[in-house]
């Protein structure tokens, strides 16, 4: 039993969750894979809200405070911690000194990147932090040289599928 679909807000996190991590991994030259949702059992008196395992990502949405999306500077900030201590799990399983330590250093390694995750919580939460720069360009450049997207590396079979046939209809 549970939820057969996921409400708007949980949809939001996994795609700014979903992002942020990649954009870390990449950043951090840790390979993320498959994206997926994890519904986990109570394991230990606790619920298991995400996971990193040979490079693919899996996420419990059911774990994720609701509160946290209500300013984009916190949420930027759960983001990180989440995608981070995940992605630390790349080098370190178990949760022991060690794992801290390590964490400290990729949180460290990944913070240039907290502008790009704060731009990402404002979409996904729809409120500006007053942080991030916007501006407006007005000038158009001709595309000269057509760039094919190399899908086979990045996405799953399904993905590629789902951006091929949006594509084809102009999506």
């Amino acid at each position: 039993k549970g939820p057969r679909t996921l409400t708007e807000w949980q949809a939001k996190h996994l795609a700014a969750y979903e992002s942020v991590v990649r954009l870390y991994g990449s950043k951090l030259r840790l390979p993320v894979r498959e994206f997926y949702v994890l519904l986990s059992k109570p394991i230990e008196g606790g619920v298991v809200a995400g996971e990193y395992y040979g490079g693919n990502m899996g996420v419990n949405p059911m774990c994720f405070d609701k509160d946290k999306m209500s300013d984009p500077i916190v949420y930027a900030l759960a983001l990180r911690d989440l995608a981070t201590h995940e992605l630390t799990h790349n080098y370190i399983g178990k949760h022991n000194e060690e794992f801290t330590s390590r964490l400290a250093s990729v949180q460290h390694s990944s913070s240039p990147e907290f502008a790009n995750t704060l731009s990402i919580a404002e979409k996904a939460t729809g409120k500006e932090s007053g942080l991030t720069k916007k501006e407006t360009v007005n000038k158009l450049v001709t595309v000269e040289k057509i760039i094919e997207l190399e899908t086979k590396r990045y996405y799953t079979p399904a993905q590629q599928e789902f951006v091929f046939d949006n594509i084809e209809k102009g999506g």
